[in-house]
């Protein structure tokens, strides 16, 4: 009995949680980026269309995607261009928050 009214008291914490944590700045319906660096290149816009080439959002991250990035460089020229990424994502079970999503060297 026990087992059975704490998997019922957390899944109703759950769902509380889904429906009281609602994203910010129109994160449910659009990509929100921000560069990490004040280096010498200049980011325009970034957009992750799916593996048909088509926009989409949110994004499934079981299937490939790609990110493209419109960007002005005011530096020297770089050859071989890596970049590396964190995803984050709204919500938590303690309040409402971003927390990171691992990625686990895919990113």
């Amino acid at each position: 009995m026990l087992p059975q009214l704490v998997l019922l008291l957390l899944s109703g914490v759950a769902t509380h949680v889904k429906a009281t944590c609602k994203a910010p700045n129109g994160t449910e319906t659009q990509l929100a980026w921000k560069p990490c660096s004040n280096g010498p290149i200049f980011y325009h816009n970034i957009s992750l269309p799916d593996y048909e080439d088509r926009k989409s959002y949110p994004i499934l991250a079981t299937k490939p995607f790609t990110v493209l990035a419109n960007i002005t460089n005011n530096g020297e020229e770089y050859d071989n261009v890596e970049t590396y990424m964190k995803l984050w994502k709204w919500g938590g079970w303690f309040g409402c928050s971003w927390y990171r999503v691992p990625a686990f060297g895919v990113l």
